[in-house]
């Protein structure tokens, strides 16, 4: 019995010391991926959402659109027949992670994603198979990489639609909205900083969570109260070497609260063509933007 004791306690000792590293987990984590068509039938020229659902173990989380420090993001392919529109994925307001490497942006438990998906206007009536695939990146300690296939069915009808889902309008909450739907809310570019002011609310003071665009690298933010509003300053700089051909811009999401569906706000302004030729020298062509 002392000697049982004895290695409980040894075993306590190590867990609870600084530095303490847990085990790696041995197995792949199950993350379980479902999706369903937001309705049964749709009208030719109508959109439809596809809901993507992910079971995450505990302990574990994926990534977002745009994963931070390290990670890569979680993505879903649609395809099928009819030649179907689909639209850009919509994720749900990150969680923030810290660790070794730094601050990243994703989510634990279950979590669902929608794409938007238009059927052609001359689309033939009938059954339309989708196949979705989903790919993601699971980490605790260590990361593993897991991806899915899945196949549904929406029948075409220029006759009939049926109703959406109650799941979509509440996968929708948790969906960032635009920050020009918050009232009171401005942005601007000025001396190579983004400049967002809008009121505070009973939540407080916002958080930030940066989308990473080629060639613009952000400084750390700061926030503050100033007055009745909130002022978030993003400083930034140009590397228009490593821009990969894409136009720079500061984008983002707004965060208020801690649960999933408090409110999160999205927004995105472009860098003036003048300011990326001169390097940020050149500040006459910036402007307000609603």
């Amino acid at each position: 019995m002392q000697c049982i004791i004895a290695v409980l306690a040894t075993i306590f000792l190590l867990q609870t010391r600084p530095g303490f590293v847990q085990p790696v987990p041995a197995s792949v984590p199950d993350v379980r991926m479902t999706c369903e068509a937001g309705r049964e039938s749709v009208r030719p020229g109508e959109t439809f959402m596809i809901l993507c659902t992910l079971d995450i173990p505990r302990d574990f989380h994926v990534y977002w659109k745009s994963p931070g420090a390290s990670g890569t993001p979680t993505e879903f392919q649609v395809g099928g027949g009819a030649n179907l529109q689909v639209g850009e994925t919509l994720y749900p307001r990150p969680a923030m992670f810290d660790d070794e490497a730094g601050r990243t942006y994703g989510y634990e438990g279950r979590t669902q994603f929608l794409v938007p998906v238009t059927v052609p206007a001359d689309c033939p009536e009938g059954t339309v198979p989708i196949t979705v695939k989903g790919r993601w990146l699971a980490c605790r300690k260590a990361c593993w990489r897991g991806e899915a296939t899945r196949g549904i069915e929406v029948v075409v009808s220029s006759d009939t639609t049926s109703d959406e889902r109650p799941e979509i309008s509440r996968a929708a909450r948790c969906m960032p909205i635009p920050l020009s739907s918050m009232d009171g809310a401005s942005i601007s570019l000025d001396n190579s900083t983004l400049e967002i002011r809008g009121p505070i609310g009973r939540r407080g003071l916002p958080r930030l969570v940066p989308v990473e665009i080629p060639g613009v690298i952000h400084a750390d933010p700061r926030i503050s109260r100033d007055g009745e509003d909130f002022l978030v300053r993003i400083p930034y700089m140009l590397e228009p070497a490593n821009s990969l051909g894409a136009e720079p811009r500061v984008e983002g999401l707004l965060l208020f609260g801690e649960e999933r569906h408090d409110p999160s706000f999205a927004f995105s302004m472009l860098i003036p063509p003048a300011e990326r030729g001169a390097g940020g020298e050149d500040t006459s062509n910036r402007r307000n933007a609603p």
